[in-house]
């Protein structure tokens, strides 16, 4: 089995990367408005009018779409984890408990071994004390 450096600072991929995709959204939307905020003057724009609105509302996008697109993708993972009882690929979330303990995943082609996975699920803050 080939060694793999796991060095994700919020535990297995498929658990990071609703995150990472959040936090880049996030910060565009943040930088948009900014940006609005910034060039109405010199476009012309009343500081009355729609921009101030699209302004406001870009500010209110993380809060009101992105993040409960995470907790709603977070929580996904998390009911899957428990069916499969803690046997699920760290990479894209397929149930390994048909499989062996390691191997190779069938859906996405990476490799994966039970034991050494638990870490990351236990970095999620999912721990197989709670599959008791």
């Amino acid at each position: 089995m080939p060694s793999r450096d796991w060095s994700y600072w919020a535990g297995p991929p498929v658990w990071s990367r609703s995150t990472r995709v959040s936090l880049a959204l996030a910060l565009l939307c943040v930088v948009l408005a900014i940006a609005i905020a910034l060039l109405r003057g010199p476009m012309g724009w009343s500081k009355r009018g729609p921009a101030r609105y699209v302004t406001m509302g870009l500010g209110f996008v993380p809060a009101l779409v992105i993040f409960p697109y995470v907790h709603h993708s977070r929580r996904h993972i998390r009911r899957a984890w428990h069916a499969s009882r803690g046997r699920l690929c760290t990479h894209c979330a397929y149930d390994l408990s048909a499989l062996e303990t390691a191997g190779i995943c069938p859906e996405c082609g990476k490799a994966y071994d039970v034991e050494s996975d638990a870490i990351l699920w236990k970095i999620a803050g999912l721990t197989r004390d709670e599959l008791k």
